[in-house]
């Protein structure tokens, strides 16, 4: 967490309406899930409030709950929120072939450039008018 004057307001009011205890064992959960700025310790703190959350006892079994539904095994994964990694065959095949150069003629790059400067002449004399 940055030692910002905000964060020093936050930390100081969370202090006042949660005590010592649970904001100490909030600010682990977030230590512990690296978690950067006060955004983390706010949700857990938001979070135990909704669910009534008032000693670090009764955030246990909240945490162990949490701690369960990280842990189920891939196979029961909901398949709405499941990240699907599917790439077409076609896609694979034509990244696995080499990109082809066109090559073109001294003449062909002469009539682009030819065709471009037409262009830009044109283009420049409408803005005259």
């Amino acid at each position: 967490m940055s030692e910002s004057p905000f964060n020093y307001e936050l930390l100081t009011q969370w202090y006042e309406e949660y005590g010592y205890e649970l904001l100490s064992k909030a600010m682990e959960l977030a230590a512990k899930a690296e978690a950067k700025g006060v955004k983390y310790l706010e949700s857990v703190l938001l979070n135990w409030s909704r669910m009534a959350v008032k000693t670090v006892e009764d955030a246990s079994p909240l945490e162990q709950q949490r701690k369960a539904r990280q842990r189920k095994p891939a196979n029961q994964t909901n398949w709405s929120t499941a990240k699907r990694d599917i790439v077409p065959d076609w896609y694979m095949k034509q990244k696995s072939q080499p990109v082809k150069q066109k090559t073109e003629t001294e003449e062909e790059k002469r009539r682009k450039a030819a065709e471009a400067d037409r262009m830009l002449e044109e283009y420049l004399k409408k803005g005259e008018e």
